[in-house]
């Protein structure tokens, strides 16, 4: 027998949309009382049942018109089921509108399909999504309903969104989303696209993290967070590992950092060697009589092809518990509170440059998109001239062409012969993403230079100065509806390094 669904149905709860009816109740209808196959018949909407995959949700517009014409100009399509229940296959939208109305529903009786078989139930959930697509513009929770009931019926997501037409990505999308009760509900809940869900997904179970990225999205900021996030959950196994090690090893792990003043747990800036040298790594001997507080801090390594990679990691800094046993002597003073104002600045460019790297992989994605046919964005021409004219270099920056080649889709080598082979609308693109890379260069060459936040800086260092020419590049991007990162904002002025997350 066909599924169908006997729950309650529910009426758009966006502006202007009527409130949901009470639950319905499907009425068997004896065989001799039924219409005949290919008859019209007027009939309560709350007696009929609806197939599963229906439209869900109905607004104002069609309600007005079905109350003020009383019922619906085009019939539905229904059949009676093995139980003799009226069952609507097409018209969900319509019937939800009459109930909500209080009119009859005009339904055309179509022959039923009883056979079960997977087959006819996939070309029901096909024809049923298709229809709704092309009247309603279904929606993320649409398209996860029919995915979540062609994959019950035995299909692949692969085979799904070949199905039901929705590409591959987006049905393996939604088959993700779906198993996620978060995810999930933040779609149906309009919260989350499913692209935005999907990523919510990868936190389940992290309640703090789904939190914090609903907020943000709530704020345009869903895709900044979530790469913060990304990167700070490694961040955190990457600490636990060493923090294991070191409690195995006999050391103390602080859990906050201690006041540069503090006679209990002092830093090795404040310690001296009986011959009064500042102690050092060296005199960390007995584990016992040191605490380690785990600083975020920057971290170089070298990759395969000798390039410097910098990456958010932990440093240990050690805090002696007993000075006087490791033979040390505690100096205060105005020395110790000048290493405080010193270590409090190293955490906070380590902070900031943390979120200008996670800032800088979404930025990138967003400016790929603006380059990637033959037709330039808006004011392309406009910011071309403004940025040239303001600084010629920007096309000679050191790694611009190679970021202009990763934001094309390819190597730099790639790009004498991309050019020869371009439209001349394809060329003037090719031109314009040479240009975005001299910004994206200007802004962050490397990722151990991530210099593009002091330029709004009130402490930046002389010499920073002339980075301020990625304000104009930033105001361009928001323009095009990307969405700033807090320290992207601190680069035009419009926020503090205060703001930026911990």
């Amino acid at each position: 027998m066909t599924t169908i669904e006997r729950a309650t149905d529910t009426v758009d709860q966006a502006p202007a949309t009527a409130q949901a009816q009470a639950p319905t109740t499907p009425t068997p209808i004896a065989e001799a009382d039924r219409h005949p196959v290919g008859s019209l018949a007027k009939v309560d909407p709350n007696s009929v049942a609806l197939e599963k995959n229906r439209r869900q949700r109905v607004d104002n517009k069609l309600i007005g018109a079905v109350r003020a014409s009383g019922g619906n100009l085009f019939a539905a399509h229904g059949y009676y089921d093995s139980e003799g229940v009226l069952t609507i296959r097409h018209g969900q939208h319509r019937t939800l509108a009459c109930r909500a109305a209080g009119v009859e529903l005009k339904v055309e009786i179509i022959a039923a399909d009883l056979s079960g078989s997977v087959a006819a139930e996939a070309d029901r959930i096909s024809e049923q999504f298709s229809t709704n697509h092309d009247q309603y513009a279904a929606d993320d929770t649409d398209v996860m309903d029919a995915v979540t009931e062609m994959m019950d019926l035995g299909f692949s997501a692969n085979q799904a969104g070949a199905k039901l037409r929705i590409g591959r990505k987006r049905a393996a999308a939604a088959r993700d989303v779906a198993k996620s009760a978060t995810a999930r509900a933040a779609v149906d809940a309009s919260q989350l696209s499913l692209t935005e869900a999907l990523v919510l997904a990868e936190f389940e179970g992290d309640e703090e993290a789904e939190a914090e990225l609903l907020q943000a999205a709530a704020e345009g900021q869903f895709a900044h967070v979530a790469q913060q996030l990304r990167e700070d959950r490694d961040a955190r196994a990457e600490r636990a590992r060493l923090c294991a090690e070191l409690t195995d090893a006999g050391y103390t792990i602080l859990t906050e950092c201690p006041r540069y003043d503090s006679y209990e747990q002092v830093s090795l800036h404040f310690l001296r060697r009986p011959d009064g040298r500042i102690a050092n790594g060296e005199d960390v001997k007995t584990p016992e009589h040191w605490g380690v507080w785990l600083a975020v801090g920057e971290v170089k390594t070298e990759n395969a092809s000798g390039e410097v990679e910098v990456r958010t990691g932990w440093k240990p800094e050690y805090f002696c518990l007993a000075p006087a046993a490791e033979g040390l002597s505690v100096v205060g003073g105005d020395a110790a509170a000048r290493e405080e104002k010193k270590r409090v600045q190293r955490e906070r460019s380590t902070r900031c440059n943390a979120a200008a790297r996670a800032a800088t992989v979404v930025r990138r994605e967003f400016v790929a998109t603006l380059v990637k046919g033959s037709k330039l964005p808006p004011k392309a021409d406009k910011l071309t001239a403004a940025a040239l004219t303001r600084d010629p270099a920007l096309l000679t920056e050191y790694r611009g062409r190679a970021i202009a080649a990763e934001l094309l889709g390819f190597t730099t080598d790639k790009l004498a012969e991309a050019v020869e082979k371009a439209s001349e609308a394809r060329a003037r693109v090719i031109a314009f993403a040479l240009l975005l890379g001299g910004f994206e260069a200007r802004m962050q060459p490397t990722d151990a230079t991530p210099n593009y936040w002091r330029v709004g800086d009130p402490d930046k260092t002389h010499g920073y100065a002339r980075l301020e020419i990625a304000a104009l590049y930033l105001r361009f991007l928001r323009e095009r509806d990307y969405g700033l990162a807090d320290i992207e904002r601190v680069t035009i002025g419009e926020a503090s390094t205060a703001d930026i997350r911990a």
